[in-house]
């Protein structure tokens, strides 16, 4: 698995916080990413949107994950001591539609060892930037993000992360 630069932002206080409040240069995190699918021009999509899209700092729409169905899945380990107490996630429309989805933390990344840091969560539907949500509990390695749709009339099956960042 290749590594890929994930943003690290200085910790804010708030479960929901917009990166535009954090005036420090964002400093790097090792991780490698992975996904349980993604929209591919191979099986009849607009192009490929893999999981490694989230890390490449690119924020323009064609850069994201993108995958549909309940319960798809993109998973990022962590590497090194620095383990992170927020994910930060910009989502495709992110000021127009509202995201389903819960956060998932393991210390082994193995099928079975995965805990809910909370219910399910959903993004406010009015971000235009980051809408950071708190890794409550021990600090892990591995993070998953599991989708559950959007409130698009449109494209309602489907979860699309733009970037993520952790703090």
């Amino acid at each position: 698995m290749n590594m890929f630069r994930i943003l690290a932002l200085l910790a804010v206080s708030g479960a929901i916080l917009s990166a535009q409040a954090v005036g420090e240069e964002p400093q790097p995190i090792e991780a490698s990413v992975t996904a349980s699918s993604w929209e591919t021009v191979k099986h009849g999509g607009f192009r490929d949107f893999p999981p490694e899209l989230t890390l490449d700092g690119d924020f323009h729409p064609h850069s994201s994950w993108r995958a549909e169905g309940e319960g798809v899945w993109i998973q990022y380990e962590i590497s090194g001591e620095q383990l992170p107490e927020k994910i930060g996630l910009q989502f495709f429309k992110g000021s127009e539609r509202r995201y389903s989805f819960e956060i998932q933390t393991s210390k082994t990344g193995k099928e079975g060892d995965w805990s809910a840091t909370s219910g399910k969560l959903e993004s406010s539907g009015s971000a235009t930037d980051w809408e950071f949500f708190e890794l409550p509990g021990e600090s892990s390695n591995f993070i998953r993000i599991v989708g559950y749709g959007n409130s698009s009339e449109k494209f309602p099956e489907w979860t699309n992360i733009v970037e993520v960042a952790f703090e």
